[in-house]
């Protein structure tokens, strides 16, 4: 999390914090300029990290946390995207972002922040994704 205020204190990112009645409740963070080009050669803002501890969950908190980002995200882009792990523990968050608009960006699954190419083998790690883009 040092890295995140470093990061925020550049300008590279911006995180935002929920807490509940003093209570740390969740965070998510927006990379601005995400090293990855996705679209024309332009960096498109990324929602990066979003987490709401389990006592919290299905309360709006990921919800408000996620407004929150996109209304950042969108004076920089009219497109925002995130990355949503494959692993069947990341499966709860993946409805949520549908139903938010957000669809699967075209460019396949990634590991190790490289497409993985057809036919090829990969680990089902915290590694695997799948970019999800959204347009504001």
């Amino acid at each position: 999390y040092a890295g995140y205020l470093k990061e925020q204190e550049a300008g590279l990112r911006r995180v935002w914090v929920a807490s509940r009645d003093g209570r740390f409740c969740g965070y998510v963070s927006l990379i601005r300029n995400p090293s990855q080009v996705f679209r024309e050669g332009t960096p498109v803002p990324e929602i990066n990290d979003l987490n709401v501890l389990p006592d919290f969950r299905r309360q709006g908190i990921a919800a408000h946390l996620m407004d929150l980002a996109e209304a950042e995200a969108g004076p920089v882009s009219d497109l925002v995207r995130l990355a949503v792990g494959l692993q069947a523990g990341n499966g709860s968050p993946q409805r949520p972002y549908a139903k938010r608009g957000y669809l699967p960006d075209g460019r396949g699954v990634h590991h190790h922040g490289q497409p993985v190419a057809e036919g090829a083998s990969v680990t089902n790690d915290d590694d695997l994704l799948l970019y999800l883009t959204k347009t504001l």
